[in-house]
C-alpha cells in the first residue's frame, strides 16, 4: 500500500485530483455568475457540474497512465524514472493550482458585490422591462393574454433529496402569483410536467396557453440559499426579466415576495396597475420543511406515502401549533387514508378524525382553498353532494387556477345529478390544467360512457398502463368486451405495484357483468368490489358469514351489496328493517331531486321491498319521486346506462311498454350487461317474449366475446 501511495505522488495523480476539483469549482462559479447576466438557462449549470463529475475519473486515469516529457506527452510505463520531470510537473502544477484559487476568490468577492443582498429586485426588473418595452414595441399590446406558467426549479443542491425543497419554492410562487388579479396562472400538475425534460420554452407555452413562463433554480447549502429566476416571453423566447437572491434561509418567504413583485413590476406592461403580493406569512422554518416533505409524500398517492406525509404534517404541527395548512395537509392525509380511498380506516373514523383537524385550520385560516377542498372530499364520502359542491364552489373561488378542484366538482354534480353542469365543470378543470392525468383520465371516461368513442380515443396518446386501462374502458363500453379484457390485463403487465386499481377495477367488471365469469372476477377483485360480486352471485353465503366490513360506517357500497344479497334471498323485510335504521327511509335520500342520484338505487331496492310486503301507496309514491329524479338526471345529460336505471324505475311503477323501449335502448350500446336481468326488478316482465328476445339478443352477445377468449357458452 505504501509503495502505491508513492507512486500516486511520483506520477502527480494527487495533484492533478486538487488541481481538477479548483478548476472544477472555478468554472462552476463562473457559469453560477455569467448565467443570470447572459440569461442562459438553468441547466447550464447543472450541465456543467455533470461534466465535470464525469471528467474527473478520465482525469484521474490520464494521470496515472500518461506522463509530460520533453519530447511530448507519453505512456508513464515508457519513461525511464531516471529520466522523468515528474518533480518539475508538480511544482507547474502547484503554481496553477495557487492561481485558479486566486481567481476564484475574486470572482466570489465580484459575485458578493453584484448580488448584494440589499439590491432590489424592483428596480432591477423594472429598468430591464423598460428596456425591452422600447425595444420590443410588440409586447406592449394591450391585448397580450394575462397569464404565466411556473416551471419546476431545478435543484442546484449537492444533496438530491432536497428535490422536494425546490419544488416547494416553484409551487408557492405559483400559489403567490395565482393570488395576483387579472393574471392567469397555469396549474402546477401542468407546469411540473415538464420537469427534468429539455423543451423549448415556445413549445411549452403553446401546450400551456400562456404568454409568459417563470423558471429558475434553487441552491440550499446549510442555512444559505440562493434562488436564481428569469421570466420568458414565449412568443419569441426574449427574457423579460432575471435575478439571483443570496439570502438566509429565514428570509424564505420574503425572497418569494420579493420574486413575485419583481414579477408583477416585469409584467405590468401586460396587467396594468397591479398591486404588489405580500404572502404576510410567520412560519418556523424547520415546520416548514415538514410541511413540505409531507406535501412532497401526499402526491405520490399510495397508502404508504400518504401515511408518510400525515407524519411530516404532525411533525410540522408539533412545532408550531397556529400552522394551518400543515393542519390542512393533516386533514387532507386523513381523509385519504380512509377505506374507500387508499387506506384502511372506516369512513366513519376517518372523516370524524379529518374534520377536527379541518375545524382547527379553518380557526386559523377560514379562507384556506385546500381546506374548503378537503371539507368537500369529507362531505363527498358521507355521500353528501350538495354539502361537497358548496365547498367545492368556495374553493374555486379562492384558488381558480387549480384544475384538480373543478375535477371534484365535477364528482359532487354528477353525484346531484346534474351531468351537463357535471361534463363542463371537468372540461374547464381540462382546459386550466391539460396535463394532469387524473383530469385528461376521468375526461376520457366521460366521453366514453357518453358514448363519444371518437373524442375519447384521441385523448389516448401513449403505450403505457394507464392506456390500456382507458383503451380497456372504451372497448367495454362499445360491447367489445373480450378486446377489454386483452387491453386491462396488457396494463397490467406494465402497472406499477399499488397503481393498477384502475385496471383491477375495469377488468373485475367485465369478467363479471360482461362476461359473467365470477370465478374470474372474485380472483381479480379489490377488497371494495368483493362484498358486492359476492352478494350478487352467491346471496345466501354472502349473508351466512359475519360481514366483514362496518354497514353502519356509512360504507355505501358495503351497505347495497347487503340490502341486495337480501332482497335476491327473499328476505325484504330485513331490507325495510336496515334501511329504516340508517334513516336511509327519508325523503331527502330517496327520489328527492335535490337529494343525490347516488341514493337512487338504494331507494329502488327499498321501494321493492315496499311492493313486495304489500305497502303498494307508499311504494308507487317512492316510485314516481324515483322516476321524476333519473329522468331529470337524463334530461342533464347523464350517460345511456341510466336509461336501465330508467327501465327498472318502470318495472316497478308497472309500465312495462316504456321498461321495454328503454330496455332496448340500453342493448343498443349493450348497457344491459352491467345489469342482471334475472333480478327482482324484472320479474313481472319474465314472460314477456319481447323480454326474452332483449334477454337472448345479450345472451348471444356475450358468448361471442366469449369465444373470442376460448370460453364455453353460458345461459343467463
Amino acid at each position: 500500500m505504501a509503495s502505491l501511495i508513492a507512486e500516486l505522488r511520483r506520477r502527480n495523480v494527487f495533484r492533478v485530483a486538487f488541481a481538477y476539483i479548483v478548476v472544477g469549482w472555478v468554472v462552476m462559479q463562473v457559469a453560477e455568475f455569467l448565467a443570470p447576466l447572459l440569461q442562459l438557462p438553468p441547466w447550464t449549470v447543472s450541465f456543467a457540474l455533470y461534466l465535470g463529475i464525469v471528467g474527473f475519473p478520465f482525469a484521474l486515469v490520464f494521470a496515472w497512465a500518461f506522463e509530460l516529457t520533453p519530447e511530448g506527452l507519453r505512456r508513464t510505463q515508457d519513461v525511464d524514472p531516471d529520466t522523468s520531470i515528474t518533480h518539475e510537473t508538480a511544482g507547474k502544477l502547484n503554481r496553477l493550482t495557487i492561481t485558479l484559487m486566486g481567481i476564484a476568490i475574486v470572482l466570489l468577492l465580484a459575485e458578493r458585490l453584484v448580488n448584494r443582498p440589499d439590491d432590489s429586485p424592483e428596480i432591477v426588473a423594472s429598468v430591464v422591462t423598460a428596456d425591452l418595452v422600447e425595444n420590443n414595441p410588440a409586447d406592449n399590446a394591450q391585448d397580450k393574454p394575462k397569464s404565466i406558467a411556473v416551471l419546476p426549479f431545478v435543484n442546484m443542491s449537492n444533496d438530491p433529496d432536497q428535490e422536494y425543497f425546490s419544488d416547494g419554492i416553484s409551487e408557492e410562487l405559483l400559489n403567490v402569483l395565482a393570488k395576483i388579479r387579472d393574471l392567469r396562472v397555469a396549474a402546477r400538475t401542468s407546469s411540473f410536467a415538464f420537469k427534468g425534460k429539455s423543451q423549448d420554452i415556445t413549445a411549452i407555452g403553446e401546450q400551456l396557453k400562456v404568454a409568459t413562463v417563470l423558471e429558475g433554480s434553487v441552491r440550499k447549502s446549510g442555512q444559505r440559499l440562493r434562488i436564481t429566476a428569469q421570466l420568458i416571453n414565449v412568443e419569441d423566447g426574449y427574457h423579460l426579466w432575471s435575478d439571483t437572491y443570496d439570502r438566509d434561509l429565514t428570509d424564505i418567504f420574503a425572497i418569494q415576495d420579493e420574486i413575485s413583485n419583481a414579477i408583477v413590476n416585469a409584467l405590468k406592461v401586460h396587467l396594468g396597475q397591479a398591486e404588489a403580493v405580500d404572502t404576510s406569512k410567520e412560519v418556523n422554518l424547520e415546520a416548514y420543511n415538514f410541511y413540505l416533505l409531507g406535501r412532497h409524500s401526499l402526491r405520490e398517492r399510495t397508502e404508504a406515502s400518504i401515511e408518510r406525509a400525515s407524519k411530516e404534517f404532525q411533525k410540522a404541527i408539533d412545532i408550531d401549533s397556529s400552522y394551518a395548512d400543515a393542519w390542512v395537509g393533516k386533514a387532507l392525509a386523513t381523509a385519504l387514508l380512509s377505506s374507500n380511498n387508499y387506506g384502511k380506516l372506516s369512513l366513519a373514523e376517518a372523516s370524524r378524525n379529518a374534520q377536527a383537524m379541518l375545524n382547527v385550520a379553518f380557526g386559523l385560516d377560514p379562507d384556506s382553498a385546500w381546506g374548503h377542498a378537503t371539507q368537500s372530499l369529507i362531505y363527498s364520502s358521507l355521500n353528501e353532494p350538495h354539502k361537497a359542491l358548496a365547498s367545492l364552489n368556495r374553493a374555486i373561488e379562492l384558488n381558480p387556477n387549480e384544475g384538480i378542484l373543478y375535477s371534484w366538482r365535477f364528482t359532487a354534480l354528477s353525484d346531484i345529478g346534474n351531468y351537463s353542469a357535471a361534463l363542463a365543470s371537468l372540461e374547464r378543470a381540462y382546459e386550466v390544467d391539460p396535463l394532469h392525468p387524473v383530469i385528461r383520465n376521468n375526461l376520457l371516461l366521460q366521453y366514453a360512457n357518453n358514448l363519444d368513442f371518437e373524442r375519447a380515443r384521441e385523448m389516448v396518446t401513449t403505450d403505457t398502463a394507464q392506456a390500456y386501462a382507458l383503451e380497456g374502458v372504451i372497448h367495454s363500453n362499445e360491447g367489445r368486451w373480450a378486446e377489454a379484457v386483452i387491453d386491462f390485463n396488457k396494463g397490467l403487465e406494465l402497472a406499477e405495484t399499488g397503481r393498477d386499481f384502475q385496471l383491477k377495477f375495469g377488468l373485475g367488471l367485465n369478467y363479471f357483468f360482461s362476461l359473467k365469469n365470477t370465478e374470474l372476477a372474485l380472483e381479480i377483485a379489490l377488497p371494495i368490489m368483493q362484498p358486492i360480486f359476492e352478494a350478487i352471485a352467491y346471496p345466501a353465503e354472502f349473508l351466512s358469514e359475519t360481514p366483514r366490513r362496518a354497514f353502519e360506517d356509512h360504507d355505501f357500497l358495503a351497505l347495497g351489496a347487503q340490502v341486495r344479497a337480501l332482497e335476491r334471498t327473499g328476505q325484504c323485510p330485513r331490507v325495510l328493517e336496515i334501511l329504516r335504521s340508517q334513516a336511509y327511509e327519508s325523503t331527502e335520500l330517496f327520489g328527492d331531486v335535490n337529494g343525490g342520484i347516488s341514493y337512487a338505487w338504494l331507494g329502488l331496492s327499498y321501494a321493492a321491498c315496499l311492493k313486495s310486503a304489500g305497502r303498494q301507496k307508499e311504494s308507487r309514491a317512492l316510485g314516481n319521486r324515483l322516476l321524476t329524479l333519473v329522468e331529470t338526471a337524463i334530461a342533464n345529460g347523464q350517460p345511456p346506462n341510466y336509461f336501465v336505471f330508467l327501465a327498472r324505475t318502470q318495472t316497478l311503477l308497472d309500465d312495462q311498454a316504456a321498461a321495454l323501449a328503454n330496455l332496448r335502448e340500453a342493448l343498443q350500446h349493450y348497457n344491459l350487461s352491467w345489469v342482471d336481468l334475472s333480478l327482482s326488478d324484472f320479474g313481472s316482465m319474465r314472460s314477456n317474449p319481447e323480454f326474452q328476445q332483449i334477454e337472448q339478443a345479450l345472451e348471444d352477445h356475450m358468448n361471442s366475446e366469449r369465444a373470442k377468449l376460448g370460453w364455453d357458452p353460458i345461459e343467463l
